[in-house]
C-alpha cells in the first residue's frame, strides 16, 4: 500500500494533501460494486464529520470527485477508477475471475482559521 502527504502554509490558509494507493485482489464482478461503496462510504464520511458536499460527480467506471465544505475547510475527495494491476510472474495464480487492481484515492483539503467567505466583524458599543 502506498501513501502520500504533503502540506503547506499560506497567509490565510493551510493546504494538506493525502494520496492512498493500494493494491489487492478482487472478482471482477465486484468492480462496479466495489466503487459505488467506496463513494458511499465517502459520503457517509464527510456527512458524519459535518461536512457539506458542494458537487459531487462521477461513476464506478470513471472515478468519482467530490468537493465539500465544513466550518472551516473546503477539499475535494478523487476516487480513481480501478486500474488493473500487472502481476509479478512470482505471484501466486489467481483463481478464474479474480483480478489484482490498484485504487488511488487523492484528498486535498485548505483549512481557514474563519470559514472561507465570512467576514469578521466587530462593533463597537460606546
Amino acid at each position: 500500500m502506498g501513501d502520500g502527504i504533503g502540506s503547506g502554509a499560506g497567509s490565510k490558509f493551510v493546504t494538506n494533501e493525502r494520496k492512498i494507493d493500494s493494491s489487492f485482489s478482487v472478482q471482477s464482478n465486484m468492480r462496479t460494486p466495489l466503487m459505488t461503496a467506496l463513494s458511499g462510504d465517502v459520503v457517509a464520511q464527510l456527512a458524519r464529520n459535518g461536512a457539506t458536499i458542494l458537487s459531487r460527480r462521477g461513476d464506478p467506471a470513471s472515478g468519482f470527485d467530490f468537493v465539500y465544505k465544513d466550518a472551516t475547510s473546503m477539499g475535494s475527495i478523487t476516487l480513481l477508477p480501478l486500474s488493473d494491476q500487472a502481476r509479478s510472474s512470482l505471484s501466486p495464480t489467481l483463481a478464474d475471475g479474480v483480478k489484482e487492481v490498484r485504487a488511488n484515492i487523492v484528498i486535498s483539503e485548505k483549512w481557514f482559521p474563519q470559514e472561507p467567505g465570512a467576514e469578521k466583524v466587530s462593533m463597537d458599543l460606546r
